[in-house]
């Protein structure tokens, strides 16, 4: 079948030249579509590092001085902490929470973290700084994992003191290969020396980067000047419990329980808002929507394109496919016939597509985020994998495609009496 195949194409080989033309530079032009969302659907599948589903925000606000229950003797910063602290108790006790912590103005989409240098020895790692104050538990609400057993209750359990630090695990790798980082001392840019307390799973910031190397640093003292513009409240609504019923009540009480002095809690925002506002202001949604309409525009086009050009060449043999039938040949084995024809001719044009593709990825590279990071999907950051695995699917499509374009017109063809095909012909 296989030599027979290779001989019609041969003969037809000024029409089918063309038809390979067309197949090499689509072939081609897919790949450089595909390419950026296979790299960005890649990432997106990596773990996020820790889980925010059912935290909630409360953010603060402060009475104005011409209100008349302002009181201006709580203002003074022993008072001001205290009521801080009151309000936070009393989140902590109110029924359906599990956990409260606070941060400053530093939390997962918050893009208040800063990148720092750290050295040990002579090797120098820039990082993601996260910091939290050590108010109620912080890992217990954001749940990030120790990279030893993956599990949020090992970090939950660790008694944090002043300049104690924890990293990802790339960042450990950065700094010495396979061993522990464990108790190893870090050298901050303010000269700062850090103590690693533990090593935490790989971190990602953005949904559709790589991970980022992250370092969490407890703070041990609330300074009253952060009150209470920089300072956040969050916490964990208990498992099991029912969203609806739960923030319908919470939000009825805290306007006129969670006060304290001249602060109150101004909003509660859940955790989906947070990261959905942080991903539009950042470009993260409209980079991946953009990607997206761009991919699909272009590929129903081009695709669309094949589909007709196997339809045309298909309908055009109407004769041919009249005369197989007259001589035997059964609609099952015209399909075939026809479909590994196309497949042939689409396998010998992404071979040359990609030959031509391989030229362009070994000057330029493939493409990537914002994010250099070695700590990405096997398959985007291993080069070998990353080209065979989006040929693959260039590849698959063109042949569903072709496969498409050459099925419904020989199926079409072979319906009708051989004799009026002939005929035709």
């Amino acid at each position: 079948m296989l030599k027979q195949i290779l001989k019609q194409l041969w003969t037809q080989r000024r029409a089918n030249g063309w038809i390979l033309l067309e197949l090499v530079v689509i072939s081609i032009v897919i790949w450089w579509v595909v390419d950026p969302l296979f790299v960005i659907r890649s990432n997106q599948s990596i773990p996020q590092g820790f889980d925010c589903s059912d935290v909630y925000r409360l953010t603060l606000g402060e009475l104005p001085k011409k209100s008349p229950l302002y009181k201006a003797e709580e203002s003074n910063s022993v008072n001001a902490i205290t009521n801080f602290n009151r309000i936070v108790d009393r989140v902590k006790q109110y029924p359906g929470v599990e956990a409260v912590t606070v941060t400053n103005n530093c939390y997962p989409w918050s893009g208040g973290s800063t990148l720092d240098s750290y050295y040990h020895d002579s090797v120098e790692v820039n990082i993601q700084n996260m910091y939290y104050l050590n108010i109620g538990n912080y890992f217990q609400v954001f749940r990030y994992t120790s990279a030893t057993d993956h599990r949020w209750q090992t970090l939950a359990k660790v008694e944090t003191k002043a300049n104690d630090i924890f990293i990802t695990r790339d960042a450990e790798k950065k700094f010495c290969g396979n061993k522990s980082a464990l108790g190893m001392t870090l050298t901050g840019d303010d000269s700062v020396k850090y103590t690693v307390a533990r090593v935490i799973d790989n971190v990602k910031i953005i949904s559709s980067e790589p991970p980022h190397r992250v370092a969490l640093l407890p703070q041990t003292k609330l300074d009253p000047e952060w009150l209470p513009n920089t300072i956040q409240i969050f916490f964990r609504m208990r498992e099991g419990t029912q969203e609806n019923p739960f923030l319908s009540t919470f939000k009825k009480q805290m306007f006129s329980e969670l006060h304290a002095g001249n602060y109150y809690v101004e909003q509660i925002t859940p955790y989906s808002k947070i990261r959905q506002d942080y991903e539009y202001s950042h470009g993260v949604i409209n980079l991946i929507r953009l990607k997206m309409g761009l991919a699909i525009f272009f590929l129903i086009n081009m695709l669309f394109g094949v589909i007709g050009t196997f339809w045309l060449k298909c309908g055009a043999r109407r004769g041919e496919i009249g005369l197989r039938m007259a001589m035997g040949s059964t609609r099952n084995g015209l399909r075939r016939l026809f479909i590994a024809e196309g497949w042939l001719l689409t396998t010998f044009a992404t071979i040359i597509g990609l030959i031509i593709v391989f030229q362009f990825v070994y000057v330029n590279g493939f493409y990537q985020s914002d994010v250099n990071s070695t700590t990405g999907a096997l398959w985007v950051n291993n080069a070998a994998l990353h080209f065979l695995s989006v040929s693959g699917i260039v590849y698959l499509l063109l042949l569903i495609t072709v496969t498409i374009g050459t099925w419904f017109p020989v199926s079409n063809a072979s319906k009708i009496s051989p004799v009026d095909a002939l005929r035709d012909e």
